[in-house]
């Protein structure tokens, strides 16, 4: 089929294509392992997503290459069959987990108290259970079993396809609405809701802080107090007996008080009493003075604690400002890795499904080398969703550079970005 030196070239390609998608997507489990910033949730959905195309590399491609670099299969009917139902299993094992991590990212923007409370390790690894179990349980007897239905094997001794693809279109077409077309669409229709849902829901919080630190900041200005500076009059020797922030302030003397004009602690001194009345009406003014004073000592605690409502109440602004951001924070990353292994399914999975669909109704349309073309497309998804990763996410990021330049630093707790 090729010449010798395209059958160099190519299989050196093809085994370089095997490499990169094994070593990329071990790098992710031992990144998550050893790394603890990316031991969250989300991520067990990667890890496992990783483990999938990890086979894939390990089983899928290296088979394949044989197929395409031969020309025809040499390793009859049962590895045949053993590698289909592998390599569909796969496939729509990985599909399977971009459905599950869509509808995770879904519950935890529409339903995030719910979900953050019922979302435990166990929910996670029953969902990716069923990720991997369902595909097993669609292609196992489809592929095993079909021939046994028939009563033969029609599929040639030197080829390898699934034998229903070809005799029985319409369940041709079903499985590939069942393993591409419907999650494909599931999952832009709740990639569209989360979109939206997470612009709303930034643009609300912005608001919501907003008014919020307006309204804290007039309570603060309304509230807000003036201390006397406690200075005296230049004819006065004598200091202020109380604090005073109501625009006012008595001063007492050895026998005589006097009252303060509403500059604060300017005090006019009159003439002392001569009367005989004097020791009486200096007593009356003494008490009169110690219930102001009493009366005042209480507005200052009042203001107090009034400072300290305002100072919790800043604090508190302050909390949920932080806890937003980082909501906000965690929702922006999830989405970029999201949208990108997204674009890059259905990328590099639209071709062959159309060709899946094209292939039974047409058999002429569909030639062997686009056939194989774009079923070898599909495996570069495997090989490029690790290197998406970091792209979208610094935690990954830095993991790889760790991990890749030999440094194994403890991260530092401190900066530990979920």
């Amino acid at each position: 089929m090729f010449s010798s030196a395209g059958t160099i070239v190519l299989s050196f390609a093809l085994t370089i294509f095997a490499v990169v998608t094994v070593a990329g997507n071990i790098l992710v489990i031992i990144a998550f392992k050893r790394d603890r910033r990316l031991r969250i949730l989300s991520n067990y959905f990667l890890v496992s997503l990783a483990v999938t195309d990890t086979a894939i590399g390990l089983v899928s491609i290296p088979l394949y290459s044989v197929y395409v670099l031969i020309g025809y299969w040499p390793l009859g009917a049962v590895v045949c069959d053993i590698w289909l139902f592998l390599d569909n299993s796969l496939s729509n094992a990985s599909a399977a987990h971009l459905l599950v991590i869509c509808l995770d990212r879904y519950l935890g923007v529409f339903r995030p108290l719910v979900h953050r409370r019922r979302r435990s390790p166990k929910i996670v690894c029953i969902m990716i259970a069923l990720a991997w179990i369902i595909p097993v349980f669609i292609w196992a007897p489809s592929i095993f079993s079909w021939q046994y239905i028939e009563g033969q094997r029609t599929v040639p001794a030197t080829e390898c396809n699934v034998q229903f693809m070809l005799s029985y279109p319409s369940i041709t077409i079903v499985t590939s609405l069942m393993g591409f077309y419907i999650p494909m669409l599931i999952m832009i229709v709740l990639y569209m809701c989360i979109f939206r849902k997470t612009l709303l829901r930034k643009n609300h919080i912005a608001n919501l802080l907003s008014n919020e630190c307006h309204s804290t900041n007039a309570k603060s200005e309304n509230n807000e107090y003036i201390t006397c500076n406690k200075q005296v009059h230049k004819s006065c020797s004598k200091r202020c007996a109380v604090p005073i922030c109501c625009k006012r302030a008595i001063y007492v003397d050895d026998e005589i008080s006097n009252s303060a004009n509403t500059q604060g602690c300017s005090v006019e001194m009159t003439d002392v009493l001569q009367s005989d009345n004097a020791k009486l009406s200096y007593a009356n003014k003494v008490n009169r003075t110690s219930a102001i004073a009493a009366d005042i000592t209480t507005e200052i605690m009042d203001n107090g604690r009034q400072k300290t409502n305002q100072t919790d109440q800043i604090n508190t602004v302050d909390r949920d400002q932080t806890h937003s951001h980082r909501e906000q924070n965690q929702n922006r990353k999830a989405a970029k890795v999201l949208s990108a292994i997204l674009i890059a399914f259905f990328a590099t999975w639209l071709p062959f499904n159309v060709l899946a669909v094209l292939r039974p109704l047409c058999s002429t349309c569909v030639n062997h080398t686009a056939w194989h073309i774009a079923w070898g497309l599909c495996y570069i998804n495997s090989t490029v969703n690790p290197f998406l990763y970091p792209l979208c996410n610094v935690n990954f990021r830095r993991a790889y550079c760790n991990i890749i330049t030999g440094c194994c630093r403890r991260p530092d707790r401190t900066k530990i970005i979920n």
